[in-house]
């Protein structure tokens, strides 16, 4: 994981291994921009989001997230590479 701070973002991380290895994989390095203030509190919301995903979207990985406002996040998804999604159903 790095931390890199601008002073128009704020505060960016990429993160590796901080969500469900089914939904990001371990080998992936996830953007997340979580502006200035409020880390903790935007973190947990990054949590929840992946879980959501995770739960009602099948197929989709996260590539990005953006938390700057909480009132509107976004977060960048892509298909699924169809070898990871079959190593996590078991076949």
């Amino acid at each position: 994981m790095s931390i890199h701070g601008d002073t128009l973002m704020g505060i960016t991380i990429q993160a590796a291994r901080l969500f469900n290895p089914s939904l990001v994989p371990e080998t992936t390095i996830l953007p997340i921009c979580l502006g200035f203030d409020d880390y903790e509190r935007k973190l947990a919301k990054a949590r929840q989001i992946s879980q959501y995903i995770l739960a009602n979207i099948p197929g989709k990985t996260i590539c990005a997230m953006d938390l700057f406002e909480m009132d509107t996040v976004f977060v960048k998804t892509a298909q699924m590479d169809p070898l990871h999604a079959d190593i996590e159903r078991g076949v």
